[in-house]
């Protein structure tokens, strides 16, 4: 069972999303920095590093 990064739940129940370093989220966190749960496939390519400012803080530093 994975452990969300952000709240230390279970993301057994809660939905999961999971970073290229292995580790998780739920989608409860996931939403709540901002995203959107259709952008969740792209998170494989990101770190929880990458993404823990938020949505607009993401956009800015990996959107061109």
């Amino acid at each position: 069972m994975a452990k969300c990064v952000n709240c230390g739940l279970t993301t057994s129940t809660r939905g999961h999303i999971e970073f290229k370093d292995g580790s998780a989220i739920c989608e409860p966190c996931f939403t709540q920095l901002g995203f959107r749960p259709t952008e969740a496939a792209k998170m494989k390519n990101y770190s929880f590093f990458d993404i823990k400012d938020g949505a607009e803080a993401f956009d800015k530093k990996f959107v061109k």
